[in-house]
């Protein structure tokens, strides 16, 4: 495992250590993130389920199927959660690819933190961890998800109808990838 940094923020992977913190990120951000997120578990806003979340996390990272990193501002010194950004469905033979998934405090949106934490993530999962693409998917209504893609170079692909299932309604996403540059 890997901590990297960039001009404003620490990124590194989720560790039990960052249980509390990512339980208290995820309560105070819950109405925000609700209209994009999926509700994953009903004990999603308690502490046994981010302990259990990270020490899958942890397994998956050395299963070399997921990557999730835990991101804080480096003026902070207590080193609070700012965002979570993580790669998911790792495929490995004739595919090399995996999901993005990213998040961030609401009272930092706006400021160009994810794409700052993206460009050195993607640059870490293509030539660390030899991904050729890297697909995401973001809700038609959702322009910030939209906005931070394009800024990362992502390239639309096109609209899965009923792709995820979102306060008890399937919904349409738009599906977009990277190709891996460096390889």
């Amino acid at each position: 495992m890997i901590d990297l940094e960039t001009p404003r923020l620490k990124i590194k992977p989720l560790a039990s250590a960052n249980a509390e913190d990512a339980l208290r990120y995820q309560v105070k951000n819950h109405d925000y993130f609700k209209p994009y997120a999926p509700l994953s578990s009903k004990d999603q806003l308690t502490l046994k389920y981010w302990q259990r979340k990270i020490w899958n996390s942890q397994t998956d990272w050395h299963k070399d199927s997921a990557y999730r990193f835990y991101l804080t501002l480096k003026e902070d010194i207590q080193e609070n959660c700012s965002g979570i950004i993580s790669f998911t469905q790792v495929f490995r033979s004739a595919y090399q690819s995996c999901l993005l998934g990213f998040n961030l405090d609401e009272e930092l949106r706006g400021k160009g933190l994810i794409p700052e934490a993206l460009e050195k993530l993607i640059e870490y999962i293509f030539e660390d961890k030899l991904i050729h693409r890297i697909n995401a998917y973001y809700h038609p209504n959702n322009a910030a998800s939209e906005k931070v893609l394009q800024k990362v170079k992502f390239q639309k692909e096109g609209l899965i109808k009923g792709y995820l299932n979102i306060n008890n309604e399937w919904q349409d996403h738009i599906l977009t990838s990277r190709l891996n540059s460096f390889l």
